[in-house]
């Protein structure tokens, strides 16, 4: 059932699903709270939350209990500086990300003459005020197009809610959202960016192609091992106003982060400290009988839900760790992983008596990330 408001302006505002952003509560991190020594790009801690460091320091990225009072909000995603890099330049940057894909964004009607406008919201908390670029990034043409605002921070260490409202994307420029599973498109927040992003002018809302306009006039983030940035509270829709935060439940968020990222064992926990090798509701376990050979051990997980594309996978020893072992009756083998969208077969040799049924401990992870 949909629940249908009619607003004070005599309109009827859809209530349903509307954040197009996953996970915007922070709340899952399947792959750990926290990651340290970072100078690169990747998913590392909260899910769907890409951190890209280019040559601009070092950084530590968290999951925290921290947010605002009164939002009805647990968990933030922070940053935080390690080593410093007090003069930007070049194509240096970092950048806070969510990626979202094509085929969940075909109702926006961009690059049409019907084009929607999208309205931002988001609650941050940094300790360096300043300036800091909040963008949207569309490669549907092969190139791509960009439309920036900008936020202003004024107080430090103090949770304030930001609202953004963006105008779609116009035909004269760039391509249409692709239909597809891969990136539709970008949301970027620049916390630090070199003179390749920043040397031009920076023209608020307006859809350009300008690498030199994208982050024009944006603070350096980096400079100082004393900053850090907070976030929470991401939601994006469709319309000119902010709607409060929508609050899924955790099976909910769960089941959608299952799509691009996947574990068999606890949330957060390292796979060789998710359970013993006899808890089934922390490690993967199944039963396989070998009747003809001594050497040949296979059995078939099923994800839970079905991943955006071909995930690459990993089998990890219950007790140590180790990539793609696992531990048969207390004895490692060495597995070999088979995947699909659907599901993974794991198959290992050695240690398996001809004719017996053994039972097979490991831990999984399946990546189909954008």
């Amino acid at each position: 059932m949909t629940l249908i408001k009619v607003n004070n302006r005599g309109q009827q505002d859809n209530l349903g699903r509307r954040n197009l952003m996953i996970n915007g509560d922070m709340r899952i991190a399947q792959r750990g709270h926290t990651k340290t020594g970072l100078t690169g790009a990747g998913y590392h801690t909260v899910d769907r939350v890409h951190f890209a460091v280019n040559s601009a320091g070092t950084w530590t990225v968290s999951r925290e209990a921290d947010a605002p009072a009164g939002s009805g909000l647990v968990y933030s995603h922070k940053a935080q500086c390690t080593t410093a890099d007090t003069s930007l330049s070049g194509a240096e940057y970092v950048l806070f990300q969510q990626r979202i894909e094509g085929q969940n964004l075909q109702h926006l009607e961009w690059n049409t003459s019907a084009t929607k406008k999208v309205t931002l919201s988001f609650w941050f908390k940094t300790s360096k005020t300043g300036t800091y670029t909040c963008e949207l990034a569309q490669p549907g043409s092969g190139t791509l197009v960009f439309n920036g605002q900008q936020i202003t921070v004024s107080s430090a260490n103090t949770w304030t809610k930001y609202e953004l409202t963006y105008d779609g994307q116009p035909s004269s420029i760039g391509g249409a959202i692709p239909n597809s599973a891969g990136i539709g498109l970008y949301l970027l927040i620049w916390y630090a960016a070199g003179t390749t992003y920043s040397s031009g002018t920076f023209n608020s809302n307006t859809w350009h192609s300008t690498s030199a306009n994208r982050a024009a006039g944006n603070t350096n983030g980096a400079d100082s091992t004393s900053n850090n940035f907070y976030i929470t509270g991401l939601q994006l829709e469709v319309g000119e106003t902010a709607s409060d935060f929508e609050h899924l439940t955790y099976s909910e968020q769960l089941s959608l982060c299952h799509r691009y990222y996947w574990t068999s064992y606890t949330d957060g926990a390292a796979a060789q400290n998710a359970g013993s090798t006899s808890d089934g509701n922390s490690n993967t376990l199944y039963w396989v009988k070998d009747g003809t050979n001594s050497y040949a051990t296979f059995g078939t997980t099923t994800f839970p839900t079905r991943m955006r594309a071909n995930p690459s996978a990993n089998i990890y020893n219950a007790t140590s760790g180790s990539v793609n072992s696992a531990t048969r009756d207390g004895t490692n083998f060495t597995a070999q992983v088979y995947f699909s969208r659907s599901h993974t077969m794991a198959g290992g040799h050695g240690g398996v008596s001809v004719g017996n049924a053994q039972g097979i401990h490991y831990h999984m992870t399946a990546d189909s990330e954008l």
